[in-house]
């Protein structure tokens, strides 16, 4: 038997001290490289806008957790 461990994620407001808009960040906890909280950062944010209007960046983890993630998720589908 193994046992997967996910890392975690956070979600992070950083106001734009230029505008004043908050922005929400996803990012991974204890990735291998820090992350930007901006569209700028190396892994290549996605871009979300919510329903209310809330923008949202998405990072992209730089130790593929997602991969695992989504791998996981496939493997609960019952194919029946």
């Amino acid at each position: 038997m193994s046992i997967i461990k996910f890392k975690p994620w956070a979600a992070v407001t950083v106001r734009d001290l230029v505008s004043g808009q908050d922005f929400q960040h996803v990012v991974p906890i204890d990735d291998k490289r820090d992350h930007d909280f901006d569209h700028e950062c190396k892994c290549d944010p996605e871009l979300q806008v919510t329903e209310d209007g809330a923008i949202v960046f998405v990072h992209t983890s730089f130790d593929g957790r997602e991969y695992t993630e989504a791998l996981l998720d496939l493997s609960q589908v019952n194919l029946n």
